[in-house]
């Protein structure tokens, strides 16, 4: 089956239709259906590709990291985040930036280098400041919280716990609350 296989009577596929399959294949990984995710995401890579859509390439690049961040394969989420992240770089996509340096934190994770995940994750969560993408700044502190905490800085990891519980409070979020005050209890 072509990527670029349109149904019969269908106009060719174009940037919808690539951004159809990264929904789906983006769906799928919430089933953990990694399969579909792979499938769905190399369909929207080979459009964006066709079209020239580098904003489009680099998303595509970077869900399929998914995969082997998933399956634990350190080396295979590098690479494909790598890729992602010079394309993102090139276009000036900020956020694009700080997701891709917040998967490499955890393909150094995986690999047991917790002080270059931890680089690669305070550089994220900064740029996520910077941006005022408070959603994504708190994934991001909330990783940074749990580095702390195995590194053995309790207090810091609380306060850090603190500073999600304030932030979801904003955001009026009920399951970062509860995520909040489950880790401060602990």
């Amino acid at each position: 089956e072509s990527a670029m296989a349109a149904l019969p009577g269908e106009p060719a596929p174009d940037a919808w239709y690539a951004s159809a399959m990264m929904g789906r294949g983006t769906l799928a990984w919430y089933m953990a259906d990694l399969d579909t995710l792979q499938r769905c995401c190399n369909k929207a890579l080979q459009v964006y590709q066709v079209l020239g859509d580098q904003c489009g390439i680099a998303q595509a690049l970077a869900t399929l990291a998914s995969v082997p961040n998933s399956s634990g394969d350190a080396d295979g989420a590098e690479e494909l985040y790598r890729r992602s992240l010079e394309i993102r770089q090139k276009i000036g996509d900020r956020n694009g930036i700080a997701s891709c340096l917040h998967g490499l934190s955890n393909a150094a994770k995986m690999r047991g280098d917790l002080k270059n995940a931890r680089i690669l994750l305070e550089k994220s969560a900064i740029i996520r400041r910077e941006s005022g993408d408070l959603w994504r700044l708190l994934n991001a502190l909330g990783d940074l919280a749990w580095y702390t905490w195995d590194e053995g800085d309790i207090a810091a990891a609380c306060s850090l716990f603190a500073e999600l519980l304030t932030g979801y409070q904003k955001l009026r979020s009920r399951w970062g609350l509860a995520y909040s005050y489950e880790n401060l209890v602990i």
